[in-house]
């Protein structure tokens, strides 16, 4: 994350993102004192993020850039990118899990072979001492 301590975004990054904001909505106040409020405001938040979330909701609503729509849509971003991933990393354990039962099963196979077991799991196999 960029910026100061606690996660703040530092003075120069606000007025670059406030430069962004006003490019899309011309009443945007881009006033030293508008800047220490966004900064507050956004405190946690990466200038990256930010500037990701001016874009989206400048190109169907600029007139609702304000700190507290841009927080909303970037922990929005946050929760589906972590739903993403966790998908994906469950996609990732169920395919390792079946590639697990396929080794055991490939290694029991090789067991009962060697042992001269029957494949079938708890049958076992005639000889002259079963007779």
């Amino acid at each position: 994350m960029s910026g100061t301590a606690a996660g703040a975004m530092s003075r120069d990054e606000m007025v670059v993102l406030l430069g962004l904001v006003a490019s899309h909505d011309r009443r945007v106040d881009t006033s030293e004192a508008a800047v220490t409020a966004w900064r507050h405001a956004l405190a946690g938040y990466s200038l990256g993020e930010c500037q990701a979330a001016v874009i989206a909701r400048a190109h169907t609503r600029p007139d609702t850039l304000t700190p507290a729509n841009l927080k909303r849509d970037i922990d929005t971003a946050r929760r589906t990118k972590a739903t993403r991933e966790t998908v994906r990393r469950n996609q990732l354990d169920a395919e390792q899990n079946a590639r697990n039962v396929v080794t055991i099963h490939r290694g029991m196979a090789k067991v009962r072979a060697a042992m001269g077991w029957s494949a079938e799991p708890g049958a076992t196999t005639k000889t002259k001492e079963n007779h």
